[in-house]
């Protein structure tokens, strides 16, 4: 038996389906915040933290195929925005720094 949080004990299929779940709810987070991060302008940071979350979900034993494949796919996706935004921001430096002056005057 295993303790999830050292006050309940919980047969070992039990703490299995529970790391299951939560690697599937992770990567789920991390695969949803990795897509919003192309919708939105300047989503970068959303990008890292999709990596974050996903690194994280793939990272949990026991695993699921299902968990892994949406862990996996998020960070695709947030490596492939970070280097579109990486290679934008240095073709275009110039008018990024134009937008942000905009916006500023916007606000």
């Amino acid at each position: 038996m295993e303790s999830i949080d050292n006050r309940v004990k919980i047969p070992d299929a039990a703490a299995d389906a529970f790391s299951r779940g939560r690697q599937v709810g992770l990567a789920t987070a991390a695969l949803g915040l990795s897509i919003v991060s192309f919708i939105s302008l300047l989503g970068l940071e959303k990008a890292i933290l999709a990596a974050t979350l996903g690194i994280a979900a793939w990272r949990i034993r026991p695993s699921s195929s299902q968990g892994k494949k949406r862990s996996l796919l998020a960070i695709a996706v947030a490596v492939i925005y970070a280097l579109i935004f990486i290679v934008a921001f240095a073709l275009f430096h110039d008018k990024f720094a134009d937008l942000i002056h905009m916006m500023q005057q916007l606000s």
